[in-house]
């Protein structure tokens, strides 16, 4: 879905454009529409945001279809932007 339309030093068009020239890119217009980060913490990044989608889209229409909007071709690589790595919130219960 993300190529280069046009001839570039080492990409001829239809390339996939690479992963760190994405994550620069998406951090530069982050940046400049002003999106900060919670207090302490940094703004989110390109990934993490793609994880969010994809985790979004499998609760809402399951992992076959995330893994198809995703690009993926291994379900693997989808189940690795699934893992929140324990950054869910968890819920307590306190007794009295």
């Amino acid at each position: 879905m993300i190529h280069h339309q046009r001839p570039r030093t080492l990409s001829k068009p239809g390339d996939q454009v690479w992963v760190d020239t994405i994550s620069k890119r998406f951090s530069a217009a982050r940046d400049l529409a002003g999106v900060k980060g919670e207090e302490g913490k940094t703004p989110p990044t390109f990934h993490e945001i793609r994880s969010l989608s994809i985790r979004l889209y499998t609760e809402a229409y399951g992992a076959e279809f995330a893994q198809a909007i995703a690009g993926h071709k291994d379900a693997a690589m989808t189940a690795i932007y699934r893992d929140v790595r324990g950054s869910e919130w968890v819920q307590v219960k306190v007794q009295a």
